[in-house]
């Protein structure tokens, strides 16, 4: 009997287990007429966190066919980290663009890590004497300075202390 149900949609849980493929039926007790729950993967939107180099996570809503460069799309929209800055990390493996979160198995709730290579922090200070710091990278516009200080479009100056 065919279902038509790809084998990297299926998950399989057994008296709330989830069921590993190299395992058999017998290791987890399944015998006749034993009842095994089904629930698919890859269908849907789920969350996942980031934590970023600045002791912050963000949350992002994600499809599990969404590639890496999907995600690095979305940070940016989110936090204006060019795209092209981001290194993702997800067990200790660094993600690659062109793959999906399903490619890694990244579920729902799963932390990955972004990095930004030459990242460098800077201190701005502003005219009533606060100091802001910044995580930035080398290249980084002007413009790109102003937008993560998010001051007031008309005073944006930057004198570096």
């Amino acid at each position: 009997m065919d279902h038509d149900i790809p084998l990297y949609q299926q998950q399989l849980l057994f008296k709330d287990k989830l069921l590993e493929n190299h395992r058999t039926l017998s290791y987890y007790d399944i015998h006749m007429q034993s009842r095994v729950l089904l629930f698919l993967r890859g269908t849907g939107s789920m969350k996942i966190f980031v934590k970023l180099p600045i002791v912050k996570t963000v949350t992002l809503k994600v499809d599990p066919n969404d590639t890496i460069k999907d995600i690095k799309m979305k940070i940016n929209d989110k936090e204006h980290i060019k795209v092209e800055y981001q290194q993702l990390v997800f067990d200790n493996i660094q993600l690659e663009d062109s793959k999906t979160l399903l490619d890694y198995n990244i579920q729902q709730k799963s932390t990955l890590e972004l990095f930004i290579p030459d990242e460098m922090q800077v201190y701005i200070k502003t005219q009533n004497g606060k100091i802001i710091t910044l995580a930035v990278h080398p290249n980084d516009f002007i413009e790109d300075v102003k937008i993560k200080i998010e001051l007031p479009g008309l005073k944006k100056q930057l004198f570096f202390c």
